[in-house]
């Protein structure tokens, strides 16, 4: 069991640190809570606060569309889970004939959805 929580702080360490995480005062407004709710972007929770990861957003500040699309796949997971499926290189995707990152190919749609459809259920890198 204490191996498993090692494993598991080492991997959200791993995914907080190579990615870019929105916690600032605009994740806190009605607009953005509603996101949350309506499944349109998914946070996690790290030293007491609330991060959203900003691969989820157009230049706009919007959610991807496709994130809702792969969220109702992942509903299931936790959202550690589910940061791990976006941050760790994928083989059901490839980019030049190798696994892919989720987050890096989120224009490619029907390629990420049949991923998260495989998707393994381990945050466990």
């Amino acid at each position: 069991m204490a191996r498993d929580e090692a494993y598991q702080r080492e991997t959200r360490d791993q995914i907080f640190g190579g990615t870019t995480w929105d916690s600032g005062p605009r994740v806190e407004s009605e607009q953005f809570l509603q996101w949350v709710a309506d499944g349109k972007i998914f946070g996690v929770e790290h030293n007491g606060s609330q991060f959203y990861a900003m691969y989820q957003f157009d230049e706009d500040g919007l959610p991807l569309p496709i994130i809702k699309e792969i969220l109702q796949l992942l509903r299931d997971e936790d959202s550690w889970a589910i940061a791990a499926w976006f941050h760790f290189p994928n083989s059901w995707v490839t980019q030049n004939s190798m696994p892919a990152v989720p987050n890096a190919i989120l224009g490619r749609r029907d390629d990420i959805l049949r991923a998260a459809r495989w998707r393994t259920g381990s945050y466990v890198a």
